[in-house]
């Protein structure tokens, strides 16, 4: 898959610097159970251009993206991880000449019925030290976050899911380093919905 587009992961409305974010994934199958992949992405993702150097145009900082992701499907147990690492260019800055960061998550779901399911995931995002302007130390240059979140799925009709989840959060920022969340969502997949409420393609009723 390759696909171009305007605008950036990290800042949609980067489509004002009209740069072009180009994005891709490679998929391999092993078999029906076990499907892994490659993707990468780059793209200008400021929005102005105050404070770059001389000589230096909107669209040259770049955003790169890369990651790799698994999914395994054994009987009732379905698996799935992926990890991504993300680079920024930063020439307004004198010390560092790009800002990193690393993101991973690994989500397991058990489907105790058909249409029942518990899910578990632990995911974690880590950012990369830079050097402070002040002190000259080394020091990341945004809070680290630890997060695991449980819950479970219903699908009360084919197109339509309930979901229900405890999500807690863990943060290095010592002001706040505790977050927790309570989430309820329906799912609804429109694939099939003029099946379901009884409509032709041309959005004419069933006799």
């Amino acid at each position: 898959m390759i696909a171009i587009g305007r605008g950036t992961l990290t800042n949609p409305e980067a489509s004002a610097n009209k740069g072009f974010q180009i994005a891709g994934r490679l998929g391999y199958k092993f078999s029906d159970n076990i499907k892994t992949g490659l993707s990468a992405g780059i793209a200008p993702y400021l929005e102005y251009s105050t404070g770059l150097p001389t000589g230096t145009s909107l669209r040259d900082p770049k955003h790169i993206i890369t990651g790799i992701d698994v999914a395994i499907h054994v009987s009732n147990i379905h698996l799935s991880a992926e990890g991504f690492y993300n680079s920024w260019d930063t020439p307004q800055y004198q010390n560092e000449k790009s800002i990193h960061a690393y993101t991973w998550y690994v989500e397991g779901q058990y489907f105790l019925f058909p249409d029942l399911y518990t899910a578990l995931r632990f995911d974690r995002i880590l950012y990369h030290d830079i050097t402070d302007p002040i002190t000259g130390q080394k020091t990341p240059w945004g809070y680290n976050v630890s997060r695991i979140e449980a819950g479970f799925g219903y699908k009360l009709l084919e197109q339509l899911t309930i979901k229900a989840i405890v999500q807690q959060n863990f943060l290095s920022n010592p002001n706040s380093n505790s977050i927790t969340i309570l989430g309820l969502q329906a799912a609804f997949r429109f694939e099939d919905f003029q099946t379901l409420v009884g409509w032709d393609a041309k959005g004419q009723p069933f006799y």
